[in-house]
């Protein structure tokens, strides 16, 4: 990686200083018809904010008459039944998820009507610092655990910097495929590209919320008790010396100093590290941090990545890496609390049959 990334060469007035209105009315004309920019057109929030009203309103109303209800004693008279209380454990569980929804709608609405200002910072700032800033690529062949399990997977508001190799950082989001248009999960990341294939390997951070699920103990690659503390390193069968050269104590050290939060994961050739905390691209220390962490923990990954690929006593592994892959399991905390949602419903069912015995 031969430019110099250090944060102290970014130039983030783009982001702080006023935004010419002209200038971006101007550019908004140019790209107002693309498909990536729907976001920012009027319809579609015109849609959004009639549709919130109409779940609004009525959800609302359900939950102040069930509050009230529960403060007057009356919500448990004689008179229900047990299919009554099975219906009323459901709408429960049916309203909280819309209460979330409507939630994450209302901000997605208010922060749409700065959409065009946000986009245009943004690419102001790409074009400063010679970067590319890409609005969204859906799908995006984006690799590794968090594009696992579902409908497809985009990037959004993301920039390529044109180092060597180059590397690209933003936010990627997996749809499920309930969420085919809109929503989904979505993580901060940082990539970079490697020469040649490697095994798939992943360094977390304990304590960090990334994955969906788990990998089999099996898969676990014994670490010195300094670094076992804080991470949990997985490499894919065959390739735990290929983990353990990937990363060797002098690069955990440097992950550890700089705490950055992010797991990194290893497949084919790509470096991928993630974060559950989407960045705030619109604020300079942001992209600080990024520079900051491309500039060492980086730089290190890209080194010893071209170590296992150039050095003839490095470790190798036998047969094509890209098909070497963890294997994954769901976790069981995740299996019990779905089963304890499906359940709640008859447990409520139980519990009013017991208090009527």
């Amino acid at each position: 990686m031969s430019r110099n990334l250090s944060p102290v060469n970014l130039n983030t007035h783009a982001l702080t200083e006023q935004v010419d209105k002209a200038s971006r009315d101007a550019w908004i004309e140019t790209v107002k018809n693309k498909p990536e920019y729907l976001k920012g057109r009027v319809w579609p929030r015109v849609i959004l904010g009639v549709m919130m009203a109409l779940l609004v309103l009525p959800i609302l109303a359900f939950v102040v008459v069930m509050i009230a209800a529960a403060f007057s004693g009356e919500i448990f008279v004689d008179g229900i039944s047990p299919v009554g209380a099975a219906g009323l454990g459901v709408g429960l569980l049916i309203v909280g998820g819309l209460l979330f929804s409507i939630t994450f709608g209302v901000t997605s609405f208010v922060k749409s009507f700065t959409q065009w200002t946000q986009w245009y910072r943004l690419l102001t700032f790409a074009q400063t610092n010679g970067f590319e800033f890409v609005v969204t690529t859906d799908p995006s062949s984006m690799p590794g655990t968090i594009a696992s399990g579902g409908h497809k997977v985009t990037r959004d508001n993301y920039f390529v910097v044109p180092t060597e190799p180059t590397f690209e950082y933003g936010t990627v989001t997996r749809h499920t495929k309930s969420q085919q248009v809109a929503g989904g999960q979505s993580w901060a990341f940082i990539e970079f590209r490697t020469a040649t294939a490697l095994p798939n390997m992943m360094l977390e951070v304990k304590g960090s919320d990334t994955r969906n699920y788990t990998f089999w103990d099996s898969q676990k690659v014994e670490l010195a008790d300094q670094f076992a503390k804080r991470f949990t390193l997985y490499a894919a069968d065959g390739a735990h010396d290929a983990a353990l050269q990937m990363f060797p104590p002098d690069l955990l050290r440097l992950i550890d100093e700089t705490d950055h939060g992010f797991n990194i994961e290893v497949i084919h050739d790509r470096i991928v590290l993630h974060s559950s905390v989407p960045f705030n691209l619109q604020k300079p220390k942001e992209h600080e941090r990024v520079m900051r962490i491309a500039n060492t923990v980086g730089r290190s990954l890209l080194e010893s990545a071209a170590s296992m690929a150039g050095d003839d006593r490095g470790v190798t592994v036998e047969g094509d890496p890209r098909r070497k892959r963890l294997r994954s399991r769901y976790t069981v905390g995740g299996a019990v609390v779905g089963l304890i949602l499906l359940a709640s419903p008859y447990v409520l069912v139980t519990l009013w049959a017991l208090t009527k015995s």
